[in-house]
């Protein structure tokens, strides 16, 4: 199972929740987001137009069921 690619845009800096729910359907995994790419501030780690990379079962990282 690969990783999910996505793209970093405008509304989604310091919003770990918005990447969490446009991915996922839920702001649940909002701090998977941030683990996985090792994000420690999302308002300057985030850039517009860069990727990160999410798990496809973020559960298996932390993620709540």
């Amino acid at each position: 199972m690969s990783d999910i690619k996505y793209l970093i845009a405008k509304e989604d800096i310091g919003r770990p929740d918005l990447i969490s729910y446009k991915v996922y359907g839920t702001v649940k995994y909002s701090q998977v987001v941030l683990s996985y790419n090792e994000v420690y501030d999302p308002f300057t780690d985030l850039k517009v137009g860069t990727y990160i990379y999410l798990p496809q079962n973020p559960i298996k990282y932390g993620g709540m069921k």
